[in-house]
This record gives structure tokens, sequence and C-alpha cells, in this order.
């Protein structure tokens, strides 16, 4: 075992990620993980379906203590990366016996579970000609191990190779992200840690939502600064990241610095962002929600003109939510507004379905139609076409009902109709989110 700084490469296989058919989500969901083992990846590279290409990139990651691969395991014969791996160590391609073990067992899994009336006590005898069909996920480069794949077909492999005088260590994954994800878990990340003995960085994560990165940065900035002047804090490295609506403030120490300067830290920034900052940690802003409002013991209902009921799909996401979420309405067409959430016509007709009153009357009304302590709406044109100079595209009223009072927020989102609609759901569960903080329903313990 050694505590050096250790350094990878990650290499993705596959046509469809050049073409832009799949995104690459591979990639980093494995440097996450790499990065909270202690590892440094140095580069990321996706090749296609090329022999040639994949031999390539494994020789240049050979200067790297670990390379990890992801794709072209398959039984197909596009499937071309352990016949490369091969080619890039100079080693012959054989077929390994433990490996197809390993592939029998999740074919006899797969027929288990597509037959309801299995033995659950004994997996099914597997038909030869369908092992026939998937033994060349068996074949590996000689002196490669296999790594157990419980989530589909394909082993992985793990190997190494010496190059001048130092130990380069491969593994390859299955590219079905969810397949690559578990091995991550079960196969890589217990080995590295063994053999690497880093200890994890301490990461400490701050949530914002409905601001931009150049803002954040303009609040924090001074307060890392000073935090740094503390000998413990001096190596506090910062990296910013927004996506969509959100934009989180990542924090990383060699190791965790003490537990009243944590407390410190997290009083001063959680000053400097106010109520924009929603949460520390994981918990995305639907957790936060539903968490805060399952322990209040308050359910809440929601009312949808322009998304198809997103708010909903956000909400359900989040595991427990059946506690809060009563359900709610797709309210698109007027008729729905009136007839299910007792939206007046002569108000639809006096300031069109996209106003506030619109808003704070569908919230009011699925409130009261569903039963539930709050409800919040939404109402917006989400384009492309449909837009007025009053009323541009991208135009979203929203409101909230909650027997204490009706909140509204109006905003103007970019993109396109597909943005526009997943922004304005978030924008829906964000003002929920201030509201509870408004009334003080929760506390920097609960972040």
């Amino acid at each position: 075992m050694c505590s050096a700084a250790k350094t990878a490469q990650i290499i993705t296989v596959g046509d469809e990620l050049l073409s832009g058919a799949v995104v690459d989500t591979n990639t980093a969901t494995i440097g996450r993980k790499l990065r909270e083992l202690g590892v440094t990846v140095l580069r990321a590279v996706s090749v296609g379906d090329d022999r040639d290409e994949i031999t390539h990139a494994v020789h240049q990651a050979l200067d790297c203590d670990l390379c990890l691969v992801s794709g072209g395991l398959g039984p197909t014969s596009d499937d071309r990366t352990a016949a490369a791996v091969a080619t890039a160590l100079g080693r012959e391609l054989k077929k390994n016996s433990t490996a197809e073990q390993l592939v029998a067992a999740a074919l006899a899994r797969l027929l288990g579970h597509r037959q309801r009336d299995v033995d659950t006590s004994s997996l099914p005898e597997v038909p030869a000609d369908l092992l026939a069909r998937n033994v060349k996920q068996a074949w590996m480069p000689a002196g490669a191990k296999p790594l157990a794949n419980l989530r589909g077909t394909a082993p992985g492999i793990e190997i190494e190779q010496e190059v001048d005088g130092r130990v380069c260590w491969l593994m390859c994954l299955p590219g079905v992200p969810s397949e690559l994800a578990g091995m991550l878990d079960t196969e890589v990340t217990p080995r590295v840690r063994a053999r690497f003995a880093r200890p994890a960085l301490w990461q400490r994560i701050y949530r914002t939502f409905g601001v931009g990165e150049s803002w954040v940065a303009r609040e924090v900035e001074e307060v890392l600064a000073q935090a740094r002047k503390t000998p413990e804090l001096s190596n506090l490295q910062v990296h910013y990241l927004a996506k969509a609506e959100e934009v989180t403030i990542g924090l990383e120490l060699p190791q965790a610095p003490a537990q009243h300067l944590r407390d410190e830290l997290d009083q001063r920034l959680l000053q400097a962002l106010g109520a924009r900052c929603y949460g520390i940690g994981t918990n995305s802003l639907p957790v936060q929600v539903v968490h805060t409002l399952t322990a209040l013991g308050h359910t809440i209902a929601t009312a949808d003109a322009c998304t198809g009921g997103q708010m909903g799909v956000l909400l359900t996401a989040v595991p427990g939510a059946s506690r809060c979420l009563v359900g709610g309405v797709d309210a698109y067409a007027n008729g729905v507004k009136t007839d299910l959430l007792a939206v007046s016509p002569d108000l639809l007709a006096r300031h069109g379905a996209v106003s506030k009153e619109v808003a704070v009357a569908m919230a009011r009304g699925v409130r009261a139609r569903l039963g539930a302590d709050i409800g919040v709406a939404l109402t917006g044109i989400a384009g492309p076409t449909g837009g007025s100079p009053d009323k541009p595209v991208g135009t979203i009223e929203l409101a909230i009902c909650d027997g204490r009072g009706e909140t509204h927020r109006k905003v103007v989102l970019a993109g396109s109709r597909v943005e526009v609609q997943r922004a304005a759901a978030a924008r829906g569960i964000s003002l929920v989110w201030r509201r509870l903080a408004q009334l003080g329903h929760w506390t920097q313990e609960q972040l």
C-alpha cells in the first residue's frame, strides 16, 4: 500500500458517444468517485468502437497509476475493448473460465426474472445457444481477473501492466450507466481504497438556487480568503458548479478540519449567501422540501398549467414523498382550471391564463380541492410561440397558498421549451422552500 498521490485516466468507448446519440455520463460518474477516493484524474478521453483507437488510448493511459475504461465489453461484434486492451498490453486474448461462470450466472438471473413461476430457490439452466451468444464477454487479456457485474451480463476486467519500472492498473467496466455505477461501488471502490490507502478528501457542498456563479463568488470569496488565514484551512480549495438554476460551492481539504472551524465556516458562508442557500451537503432542493414538509407534518398539492406536472415529478422522485405530497392537477386547458381548480372564468377573461391573479387562484384552488396544507401553482408561456410584448415567451407566474397567506412571484426564463419547463418547475419548488424559510420552519441544523 502507498499513500503517495495517485493519478488516473478515464476512457469511455462507443460510437454513440461521438455521434451525440448518447450523452457520456460515465466520465462524470467515474470522476466523482475517483475524487472521493483521493485519486487525481489527469485526462478523460472518448473514443469510438475502433480497435486501433481504443488501443492507442490505452497506450496513452499507461503513464498513470490507474486507468478506468467504460464500454465495449458486450457480446456483439462492435464490442472491441477486451481485444484492444490485449493488443495494447501485448497479451493474448483468452477465454477466462471464471468470467464464463459469471456470464452464465448473470444469464440465469436474467432468465429467472423473466419467468414468473421460476423456483426462487434455484436459478434456471441457461440454454447452450444463449450462452454461446454471450460467451464472447468471457474473453479477456491473459492474466486478467474478472470483476463481478450484478446488474448485467458482462464481467469487468482487472489487469496490471508494468511500464518502465512502474505499474499501471487497468479496470474495464461496462458502458451501461447503471451497471457501471454498481461496479464502481462493489468492485472498484474497495480495491482502490485497499491498494492506494488514500484518505478520503474532506468535502463540504453549499447549494444555492436562483443566482449566477459571479454573484455567488462575489459573496463567498472574502469569507474563504479570511478562512485560509487559519493554518488548518490554508489549503482550502473551492469549486463552483453551475447547473440549470443552481450553483454549488464545493470546498475541499486533504483532511477534515476541527469541528469548531467547520461550524464557523458554515455560519459565515450561510450569512454571506442568505436565503439563496437552501442546503449544505448532497440533498437537492426537492429532497430538502420533502424532508422539511414531512418533519412538520404538512401536506402539499401542485397545480401546473405549462410543464405537464413537472413539479410533482420533482417531488415524487424523492423517496418518502407520499408522506407530504397529496397530488396534483395538470391544468393545461382553461376548462380544467375552472372546473377542477375553481378559477373564475371572469378572472381568466380579465387577466389571461398567464397572470398573477390566475396563479394565485390556482394555488388556492388546488389546496382546497385536494385538502392540502399548501398549494403551489404555476402558469406560463413555455414557447417557442405564444408570447407577446407584455408576456414574452418564458414568462412564468408562480404562487403559493398555505392558509397563512399567499405568495406570488413572476420570472422570465430563457431557453428552449424544455429548458423553460424544467426551470419553471424548479422555480416552483424553490418558492415552496422560500416560504418555509420565511415562516421559520427550518434551521441551520436541518440544512
